[in-house]
């Protein structure tokens, strides 16, 4: 859902901690995800480093969510930060294309397109590929599910937005207020209908770019309680200072 609390730590001794001693994998990423964490993302070539080139499987999957978390439209534009996407196994791709509207950047697009040329022969990627299109760019709505290739393409090229400097999420300029409506809405609903909570994007989006966990997660059970403790959360993030479109990180702009 989250990367955790933050740690109350100087930063300089989280960057001796990776250079002074062999540190292992798993570690390195863990001790990456604290410094983030803080606002500091000087150590983010270490991050692209470590997600290319990791022997753990378990490591990269970690990676690739946190890289989405917090990379630049730079970031992204930049392929040689994804020299692990051709060789990637099934369930690393499934890992990425699953975070693929993490990024918040229509630049993920090319690579989405590419693997969906790539791998239209084997059933289970394509379904993969294109639901995370769609999360990215919506084109289901507009062209029906069953097009090719090129029409998704041609869809993505044709967006006003496509070259835009802000960041988005389901077609909109990033901004949490947009996300804690829906939250509350889906809150109620779920409360009248006697049901779990059944949402995990929007709650592990919100945590992310704040920095504080939401109080329901996917199989939350919905009553009052539950209901008082997320206006409460949408009051405490209405009260910190955002900007429509930019990217954010335990609240710090990427």
């Amino acid at each position: 859902m989250w990367y955790g609390e933050v740690k109350n730590v100087d930063p300089v001794e989280l960057k001796k901690l990776i250079y002074d001693e062999p540190i292992s994998e798993e570690d390195l990423i863990l001790t990456l995800i604290n410094l983030f964490k803080l606002g500091d993302f000087s150590l983010k070539p270490l991050l692209i480093q470590l997600m290319n080139h990791a022997e753990d499987e378990e490591v990269l999957q970690l990676c690739i969510q946190v890289f989405a978390s917090i990379a630049t439209h730079d970031d992204i534009k930049n392929s040689d930060n994804f020299f692990f996407l051709p060789g990637a196994s099934k369930d690393t791709l499934k890992t990425f294309t699953s975070h693929s509207s993490d990024f918040l950047s229509y630049e993920i697009m090319p690579y989405l397109l590419v693997l969906l040329e790539q791998l239209n022969d084997d059933k289970e990627a394509d379904v993969m590929i294109r639901d995370a299109l769609n999360e990215v760019i919506g084109y289901a709505e507009v062209l029906g599910e069953d097009v090719t290739f090129e029409d998704i393409g041609n869809y993505y090229l044709e967006l006003e937005d496509c070259r835009s400097a802000s960041y988005f999420y389901n077609q909109k300029p990033t901004f949490p207020g947009d996300l804690t409506k829906v939250l509350q809405q889906r809150a109620i609903s779920a409360m009248h209908l006697n049901e779990p909570f059944h949402m995990i994007v929007i709650p592990s989006l919100l945590s992310i770019w704040s920095g504080i966990k939401c109080p329901v997660e996917h199989e939350t059970i919905v009553n009052e309680q539950v209901v008082r403790e997320i206006y409460n959360y949408t009051q405490t993030l209405s009260k910190m200072e955002w900007e429509i479109g930019k990217k954010y990180f335990y609240g710090h702009i990427v």
